[in-house]
């Protein structure tokens, strides 16, 4: 039965057949049923949990020393175990679960396989904390070397010295160990792991000169999206696969997601509909492939019916109920697909579920000193919120509305569309209206983990300064923005932080100390009891960091320097992953751990980091994707929340759009003739918009009129406090002075546009 549990992954010795994995597997056990002359086999777990029936949850045991499904149980840990609320009652889960506990009997590492979303983690990480065992989850990439999982000399106070590595470290006390993504890593990885996966059972680490033994309980356990997959992901060799215990993880069906749905939202009206949408929604894709051709593959699992449930379960900010189940589909569904004509299939599949038609609905925009609503999205306003020059168009307060949904949530949202479409500068407006801290990051080929995660570095002073100053900083707006309606008293006080911020900005390092000391002694004194919280930690960062500062010795010394995402998670930034496509996709597969539901991120390079780094409730991220540059890996869509940008089909909003970003640059209505006949991008507008402007501003030309092949010349931008007729004077000066470089030939005079 450990042979047929991997019909279906790669190498498996029956994956010759043509047929489906599923109806291989019972003709299997149809000849092993005959050849062994048992009736009932449902006791061994063979027979499918769907025909046995009953309360399957209740099958999982567990005593003093061992837990599962009898009879395949495992060993407990030293852990006191704890029950989760992973659906095991859902029956494929249960099975799935029952295939990993046959396997554990075996005694050799489990190699998981399935399409994303169906549960491979999240089963390992449920099974140790019922059994009571620590589990060390490691994201293996391309750039994973065998250093990352067995350890190094790493600097050091006082020189360096060598440091375990989370792997080594498990080995030794014993644990559990999941390999995530096994097949993104590089060949000497997989063969320096081979001594430790067969009988021989141990580690040589030749720096050390010194051969580590698996400890008691130690588990080892791999996983491992289909090859087909993409996303850098390559066939492992056989040699190695044979070292491991196949096990191939079922896809759940449509009942499994209604026992699950029922089990953790309860009985909603909406469960059945959505369900069968999203079967529906499979199948028009993936199967018979109706529609939805570009950006395929497309995923359509358990993760969309819990965001769509979780939607529709929250309170709406704006009204009593709940939030409308059509703007949900909107969301998840028909903004995901690429073109018009996609979209379009979508609404007739929910007009066929749901009875009714999906609203085609612009939503409104409105600002209030607290709050940023944009249809039935709302956020809230921080006091560092700053007036920007950015603009909310109309044709993107739909994507606009979206993305603040998953901001809300706290779900990654991915933007496509070509360049220009708006999708960073969309990004650009939310932080800023929302007074939150964007950090972009524009991707390239070159990027690899350590520009994300962080390095060793030679120790900076100027470095370390500029984190010091930036800490302060952070300090004083903080104590202007709660002093600001006080007294007079702590409005001096603010104003003295200030002018102390411009000291501590030109001091030099001896007296630096002692400037930022007056700071913390102002806003200490001017805390009262409802400022506590809100000052307190940035008082106590800046005094551990202006006492790091003032012993820092730079000669000889390195240190772990954190990289752009780790800083963001640790301070609540927004981080914007521009261009996301063009890396690798095995260095963003380094995050899944970190986008999963209430997950964090392993720094396993950082060897003074022993525990994970948990997201900063404010922490965002965000990444813009360009479809022609390729796609992401089908794993990391199915973690996000794809916004396609597509050019409004309206053309009163493209018009009034065209105006918005031609006001702003001092460009008057004549833009919209330059531009007509297509549907231009934001990028586009913008380079013509100033174009045209600064050719005003000179005197020229703005561009030719396409009637009369006549330049045109728009007296839209007034140069200094002349008035219009002045400035008409003075341009057409200027033209017959250089009429003979500006004037297209054959061109007699210039034509003034009729006011």
């Amino acid at each position: 039965m450990v042979l047929l549990d991997g019909i279906g992954a790669q190498g498996s010795v029956f994956n010759v057949s043509m047929r489906a994995p599923a109806a291989v597997k019972a003709e299997c056990v149809r000849q092993l049923r005959e050849m062994t002359g048992l009736a009932d086999m449902s006791t061994l777990g063979v027979v499918p949990s769907r025909d046995v029936g009953g309360d399957l949850a209740s099958l999982v045991t567990r005593d003093e020393s061992r837990v599962g499904v009898k009879p395949f149980l495992v060993e407990t840990g030293a852990l006191k175990g704890a029950a989760d609320g992973f659906a095991l009652h859902a029956p494929t889960t249960f099975d799935n679960l029952v295939k990993v506990l046959r396997a554990m009997q075996v005694g050799k590492p489990l190699l998981l396989e399935g399409s994303p979303g169906v549960g491979k983690t999240t089963l390992v990480s449920t099974l140790a904390r019922v059994a009571g065992h620590r589990l060390v989850r490691i994201n293996l990439s391309d750039q994973t070397d065998l250093m990352d999982l067995f350890g190094t000399d790493l600097p050091v106070d006082d020189g360096f010295a060598w440091c375990d590595a989370p792997f080594l470290q498990a080995l030794k006390r014993g644990d559990w160990v999941l390999l995530d993504e096994i097949n993104l890593a590089s060949q000497s990885v997989l063969e320096g792991l081979n001594s430790c996966l067969d009988h021989r059972g141990t580690v040589y680490i030749s720096e050390l000169d010194r051969e580590f033994v698996l400890s008691p309980g130690f588990r080892l356990f791999a996983a491992q999206n289909p090859l087909g997959q993409g996303g850098g992901r390559k066939g492992l060799p056989r040699s190695f696969v044979n070292r491991f215990t196949q096990v191939f993880m079922d896809e759940l069906h449509r009942d499994d997601l209604h026992i699950i749905c029922n089990g953790v939202y309860g009985a909603h009206e909406s469960i059945a509909h959505v369900l069968e949408f999203n079967w529906r929604m499979h199948q028009a894709t993936m199967e018979r492939r109706e529609f939805g051709s570009s950006g395929a593959p497309w995923e359509f699992n358990l993760r969309d019916v819990s965001r769509f449930m979780e939607l529709a379960l929250s309170p709406s900010m704006l009204e009593n109920g709940p939030k409308p189940v059509d703007a949900f589909v909107a969301m998840l569904y028909e903004q995901r697909m690429r073109t018009r004509s996609d979209r379009h299939h979508v609404r007739a599949l929910f007009r066929s579920v749901f009875g009714r038609d999906l609203p085609s609905r612009t939503p409104t925009l409105h600002i209030t000193e607290d709050t940023v609503q944009v249809g039935h999205s709302v956020l809230q306003r921080r006091c560092t919120a700053t007036p920007t020059r950015l603009r909310a168009l109309g044709g993107q307060l739909t994507y606009a509305e979206s993305l603040m949904t998953c901001i809300e949530k706290r779900w990654m949202a991915i933007l496509v569309g070509v360049a220009g479409a708006g999708k960073t500068a969309l990004v650009r407006w939310l932080a800023s209206v929302t007074g939150n801290r964007l950090v972009e990051f524009a991707m390239n080929a070159g990027v690899d983990t350590s520009e994300l995660l962080g390095g060793f570095e030679q120790v900076d002073v100027q470095r370390h300064r500029s984190r010091l100053v930036e800490q302060v900083s952070e300090l004083v707006d903080r104590l202007v923005e709660l002093c600001e309606f006080g007294s007079d008293v702590r409005v001096q006080a603010a104003a003295h932080a200030c002018a102390l911020l411009q000291q501590v900005r030109r001091a030099d390092r001896d007296a630096l100390s002692a400037v930022i000391a007056q700071i913390v002694l102002i806003a200490r004194e001017s805390q009262t009891e409802s400022m506590t919280d809100s000052l307190g930690e940035l008082i106590t960062a800046v005094e551990q960091a202006s006492q790091a500062f003032g012993v820092l010795e730079a000669a000889g010394r390195f240190e772990w320097v954190d990289g752009v995402l780790v800083e963001a998670l640790e301070r609540g930034q927004w981080l914007l992953l521009d261009r996301a496509n063009l890396c690798s996709a095995s260095v963003l597969d380094r995050l899944n751990g970190l986008l999963e539901p209430n997950g964090v991120l392993y720094v396993n390079e950082d060897p003074k980091r022993t525990t994970p780094v948990v997201p900063h409730p404010e922490f965002r991220i965000i990444m813009a994707v360009d479809p022609q540059h390729g796609e992401l890996s089908r794993a990391m869509r199915n973690r996000g929340i794809e916004i396609c940008m597509l050019p409004s089909d309206n053309d009163e909003c493209l018009v009034g759009d065209q105006m918005a970003v031609a006001r702003s640059l001092g460009v008057g209505r004549e833009l919209s003739a330059a531009v007509r006949g297509a549907e231009p991008t934001l990028t586009a507008l913008v380079q013509t918009a100033v174009h045209a402007a600064e050719r005003v501003q000179r005197g020229f030309p703005a561009w030719v009129d396409e009637a009369t092949d006549s330049p045109v010349i728009m007296p839209a931008v007034h140069p200094g406090p002349l008035n219009a007729a002045v400035a008409v004077a003075a341009w057409q000066a200027q033209l017959v002075e250089f009429a003979s470089q500006y004037v297209p030939e054959g061109v007699d005079s210039c034509v003034w546009p009729q006011r």
